[in-house]
């Protein structure tokens, strides 16, 4: 006969057994840490920009404008990116003049005036930062027209200018971020005559990043 002690201990013992085996790993009763993992989201992927890019961003050909249109649409995109039309602000007029896109009633006063402007925003594909680093354009002045000009972008509201030629291509230093649509205008001002023209002509190309 066994007695009632012992018969508490082999209880005991094989409760134990049966705990230990339970957290096994890779039992039912216990997760799998592998696959526990494999379900865990990677963290170095969680925000990437999927279309992570370097080099021209956006390009506007003027070559087959009359001067007059209303808008000018991108002729090339980086994968991803949407490159609105170049138009013109409200308070300057559409003027001929061929291989381009031209404007007159530029300021006369010696600085910009904030409503006097060519326009066109870059946005970039979701997930991804947009960063300008370059821009090469043409701008060029009619003998009354404007003698200074000036480009700025929606990253600081408009509050940063670099300098533009009105006789020559320009590619103004020119550095900008944004995750969303980023505005970039381009004013002419100090024109001797309202009657003065400013055009757009040859290619707007724009340079940088998305990452």
């Amino acid at each position: 006969m066994v007695a009632p002690h012992s018969l508490l201990a082999i209880a005991a013992a094989i409760t134990l057994g049966a705990c230990a085996t339970a957290g096994e790993p890779g039992t039912a009763a216990t997760p799998d840490a592998a696959r526990v993992q494999e379900a865990t989201p990677d963290a170095a992927h969680e925000g990437a920009c999927a279309r992570a890019f370097t080099g021209t961003l956006a390009t506007w050909d003027f070559s087959a404008d009359m001067g007059i249109e209303v808008t000018t649409a991108a002729s090339a995109t980086a994968p991803g990116v949407v490159a609105g039309p170049v138009t013109r602000s409200a308070d300057v007029s559409a003027a001929s003049g061929a291989s381009s896109m031209n404007a007159t009633n530029w300021a006369l006063a010696t600085h910009l005036d904030a409503t006097k402007y060519y326009t066109l925003t870059v946005t970039p594909p979701s997930g991804c930062t947009l960063a300008i680093t370059g821009l090469a354009l043409d701008v060029k002045a009619s003998a009354s027209g404007p003698s200074a000009a000036s480009v700025a972008t929606s990253a600081d509201m408009f509050a940063a200018v670099a300098s533009l030629s009105t006789t020559a291509p320009s590619t103004p230093a020119i550095a900008a971020t944004a995750t969303a649509p980023l505005e970039l205008r381009l004013y002419g001002f100090s024109a001797a005559s309202a009657a003065g023209t400013l055009r757009l002509q040859n290619q707007l190309v724009i340079t940088g990043a998305l990452r």
